[in-house]
């Protein structure tokens, strides 16, 4: 049997235009990589105040639009669904993470465990078929006891097949 890998490039569209997938304002530093799986991201805190994220209020919008409840790593499959603790992190440090949306996690019979779909799934389609298309990360933080909504959207500029079959 063949195998194939497509790899999608992105190019962030909100809150700035960047190539980068990178956004900077006062308060933060954010930059970001597409996983298989999930959006890895780091925040440098530029304050003098700690930030702090409240992941129930985060979520990820899929190509469809669909909004969905986004967990993080650390988080135990079961408790995905489960209200979840806020993060601190301090003045002028830097937090990292993954976030994948909670329902493409699933358990799975056949494997005795859980399976999480791909982002953009590598179906019978063209690798194409997500070209065009957008993603989004609502990503509210908590500063100085006021909470400071970020929405960021990403689109999908092109896409790459690598081994099997193309």
């Amino acid at each position: 049997s063949s195998w194939r890998t497509v790899v999608y490039s992105l190019q962030m569209t909100k809150p700035v235009n960047s190539d980068e997938l990178s956004f900077e304002d006062d308060f933060l530093k954010v930059h970001f990589t597409l996983s298989r799986k999930g959006v890895i991201f780091s925040i440098r805190n530029k304050t003098d105040d700690p930030i702090k994220i409240d992941w129930n209020q985060w979520s990820y919008v899929d190509t469809d639009g669909k909004s969905h409840r986004a967990f993080h790593s650390g988080i135990k499959f079961t408790d995905k669904e489960s209200s979840l603790a806020p993060s601190v992190f301090p003045p002028t440090s830097i937090f990292e993470d993954v976030i994948c949306p909670s329902d493409y996690a699933s358990w799975s019979e056949v494997g005795g465990g859980y399976q999480s779909v791909d982002l953009f799934p590598q179906t019978d389609r063209s690798p194409d078929f997500f070209v065009g298309k957008t993603i989004s990360l609502f990503m509210p933080v908590e500063l100085h006891n006021s909470v400071k909504n970020y929405f960021f959207s990403f689109k999908i500029k092109g896409a790459q097949v690598t081994g099997g079959n193309k």
